[in-house]
């Protein structure tokens, strides 16, 4: 049966879903995020035309405070998980149809918005808001919340493939490995994936949508004609 490595911890709602998983697997987390405090009157003052979500990360954050903050009439988000997460808090987010900062920057423009809040991590890549100079929209980023590193070396050959759901872990996989010795990467969505080509130049496969229930379906698929 072949083994993946996640690393990431595996959170209870998912467990449902490895039972179905065709793979052994081990989960050894490489990141850990903390949420960050910011001043909520610095963003109800600049008054945006809209506010952005990139990770549900995010929304846990600035949803601790949503009852001090007013809420633009345009939120657009990246990826269903972090749309549902703002459902529950009852905003309704735009998203894109692909999961990259181009295709979300294109969403934007085609909306009447001159000013926008970007809710990131420490670590968050500046692609969005380079695009979203390009179209002349004003961008605001606000911390929210910290990912902090910590890495541990494992034994690569143990494993047939290794999981990445975010570029901060994959940064911190390599501080202590060496991503050559990977045999297979699946990563859960396209910016993470581009990350890990910058490094690594052999298979990289990512599911079709976003979730982590494609992910574990794209990874039986794969190994489908394994005998365990």
């Amino acid at each position: 049966m072949p083994q993946i490595l996640f690393t990431h911890k595996i959170k209870s709602k998912h467990n449902k879903t490895l039972k179905e998983a065709k793979f052994g697997f081990e989960s050894i987390p490489f990141i850990e995020t903390r949420i960050k405090d910011f001043d909520v009157n610095i963003i109800n003052d600049e008054k945006a035309d809209a506010w952005i979500f990139t990770s549900k990360k995010a929304v846990k954050s600035v949803g601790k405070k949503m009852d001090q903050l007013t809420v633009p009439k345009l939120v657009f988000a990246v990826g269903s998980s972090t749309k549902d997460r703002l459902a529950e808090l009852g905003i309704n987010a735009i998203i894109p149809n692909q999961f990259t900062s181009k295709s979300l920057a294109y969403k934007i423009s085609e909306y009447s918005i001159d000013s926008c809040i970007y809710f990131r991590g420490n670590m968050t890549a500046s692609d969005l808001s380079d695009e979203l100079v390009e179209i002349n929209i004003s961008t605001s980023e606000v911390e929210v919340y910290e990912t902090l590193f910590s890495s541990k070396k494992v034994n690569v050959k143990d494993y047939d493939a290794v999981v990445f759901m975010s570029p901060s872990a994959f940064i911190s996989f390599c501080e202590k490995n060496d991503p050559e010795e990977l045999k297979t990467v699946f990563c859960i969505g396209s910016t993470t994936a581009e990350a890990v080509k910058r490094s690594y130049q052999r298979l990289v496969i990512t599911p079709e949508n976003f979730t982590f229930a494609e992910l574990v379906k794209t990874i039986n698929q794969k190994y489908k004609n394994v005998i365990s």
